[in-house]
């Protein structure tokens, strides 16, 4: 009799947990329901927008992608965030008039010092900013020289100056060329447009000084 009893007891334990597995694996299959549903949903809709975007030309702006904020919230590039990042709009700055120091020695080879001075928006020097120039030899008696092009750099002090220096690398040269592309290394300006300076081989053993 006791065997009978534990056998009936056994199976009434089995039977309710039955019920109760059926019971969560009905809500889970609810729930996954719902969660398809919403993704199907999402799905259809962003498809919907992007034949949208690719129908209309140009794109609405809706369709442009957001700009990236730099972890800082600085906003990044060039107003914020110097180490990077989307380039923002560029500062402003502004050149001094530049001084153009042309020295020619013994040989016909000559060096050339340009003294550059550049200040912000609000007329206060920037200080260890970048300046990048290119250097283009524009004359020479050797015709497969014309046109080269070399580049230098150098940046400024507390005062906003600086002076690039450079020489005419070859003895055949008579005429370079210095305009200045760049400035700024990690944070840029805009500096408006810088006319070419044409700086011309001096008399030999002279110094020649002049305003670019």
């Amino acid at each position: 009799m006791a065997w009978l009893v534990r056998d009936r007891r056994a199976r009434r334990d089995t039977g309710v947990a039955l019920v109760e597995y059926a019971l969560v694996l009905g809500l889970f299959v609810i729930g996954s329901l719902g969660a398809i549903q919403f993704l199907e949903d999402e799905t259809a809709n962003e498809v919907d927008s992007q034949a949208d975007c690719i129908s209309e030309r140009p794109p609405p702006s809706s369709c442009q992608p957001a700009a990236a904020t730099p972890l800082d919230g600085t906003g990044g590039g060039a107003g914020g965030d110097p180490g990077g990042g989307d380039p923002g709009p560029t500062e402003v700055a502004a050149f001094q008039p530049t001084t153009v120091t042309a020295t020619r020695g013994a040989a016909p080879k000559y060096t050339v010092d340009v003294d550059l001075t550049i200040f912000d928006d609000m007329a206060q020097p920037l200080e260890g900013e970048l300046i990048s120039a290119q250097v283009r030899i524009t004359q020479s008696t050797v015709p497969g020289r014309l046109g080269q092009i070399y580049y230098a750099s150098c940046s400024t002090d507390a005062s906003g100056k600086c002076t690039m220096s450079f020489d005419s690398r070859y003895n055949d040269v008579t005429q370079v060329s210095f305009r200045v592309i760049a400035v700024g290394a990690d944070t840029s300006y805009d500096f408006g447009t810088f006319n070419e300076i044409l700086i011309s081989q001096p008399p030999p053993n002279s110094t020649v000084t002049g305003t670019g």
